[in-house]
């Protein structure tokens, strides 16, 4: 649920000292991702393959 910024201040909280560039690349690697606000996935343009293309 947490994103790094997030989890960088609990940490402070906590008396844990850590740089929060090193926050994102720990959960980069631990392949964490902070929650979404409106809830799931972005939604992106999907391109038509059927679609007629520009000449």
């Amino acid at each position: 649920m947490y994103g790094a910024r997030k989890v960088w201040r609990q940490l402070n909280r906590e008396g844990v000292r850590a740089a929060r560039c090193m926050v994102e690349r720990l959960m980069r690697g631990a392949g964490l991702v902070g929650a979404l606000r409106g809830g799931g996935t972005p939604r992106t343009t999907r391109v038509d393959p059927a679609a007629a293309r520009r000449a």
